[in-house]
């Protein structure tokens, strides 16, 4: 479903245990808005929730919604750190077109 980079496994894994909550995984959807139509939400969450696609990785999971499935099937997930701190960054082949920050993209018509 999502590659996930070294650099954003590590990224995920270190996100869970400075965590305040009981966190085991990160959980991705879609939401309106960003540069472009669609930007990723990251939430760290303690469980799936019902109807969930759940992919265990090296010590956490990554939870994916119904809904967004199938609009990032594909997608490669990065952690690039630059002077104003890191972030994710998610290449989409399922994106008609993205934005250049990398966090926003539309998605294909036909998707």
């Amino acid at each position: 479903m999502l590659e996930l980079t070294e650099n954003a496994a590590g990224a995920i894994k270190r996100a869970i245990e400075r965590s305040q909550e009981d966190s085991s995984g990160l959980r991705v959807t879609l939401v309106d808005g960003g540069c472009a139509e669609m930007k990723f939400k990251l939430d760290l969450v303690r469980e799936a929730s019902a109807g969930d696609g759940v992919f265990n990785y090296d010590g956490f999971s990554i939870f994916i919604d119904p809904a967004t499935g199938d609009l990032i099937k594909g997608t490669r997930v990065d952690y690039v750190e630059n002077l104003d701190g890191g972030s994710f960054v998610f290449q989409n082949p399922q994106a008609e077109s993205t934005c250049v920050c990398g966090k926003s993209f539309t998605p294909a018509r036909d998707a």
